[in-house]
C-alpha cells in the first residue's frame, strides 16, 4: 500500500497544527496524523508521542524521539514509517506493521 499524510496535528498544541510545546528540547507531546491511501478516499487515524529523549514514554506506548520539537521533522519520520508498508496489502497488516510506532485509532 503507498500511504501518505493526511493531516497531522496535536490536539496538545495551540494551534494544533503549527503550535509549539513549551520547551522544544524537552518535550513529550501526543499526536495525531490522518493516513490516506494514494488516490484514494477517505483515510484512517493513528496517535503516538513525539518527546525528546528525556522524556521518551515507557515502552508501552508509542513514540517518536526527537532532537527538538520540529514540525518538518516530524512530519518527515512519519512518512518514513508509513513508507515502510509498501508490502502491505491491507489496512490490518499496516496497523500490525505501524503498532510500535503509532497507535491506530478509531475516529
Amino acid at each position: 500500500m503507498r500511504l501518505e499524510i493526511h493531516d497531522l496535528w496535536s490536539p496538545d498544541l495551540n494551534p494544533p497544527s503549527s503550535g509549539l510545546p513549551p520547551d522544544i528540547r524537552n518535550f513529550s507531546v501526543f499526536m495525531q496524523v490522518a493516513v490516506s491511501q494514494k488516490l484514494h478516499r477517505g483515510d484512517e487515524v493513528f496517535g503516538f508521542f513525539a518527546c525528546s529523549s528525556e522524556r521518551s514514554t515507557s515502552e508501552s506506548q508509542p513514540s517518536l524521539c526527537f532532537d527538538a520539537f520540529d514540525w518538518s521533522a516530524v512530519r518527515e519520520r512519519v512518512a518514513g514509517v508509513l513508507n515502510a508498508c509498501g508490502d502491505c496489502k491491507t489496512w490490518d497488516e499496516v496497523i500490525a506493521k505501524l503498532a510500535p510506532q503509532l497507535e491506530y485509532a478509531d475516529k
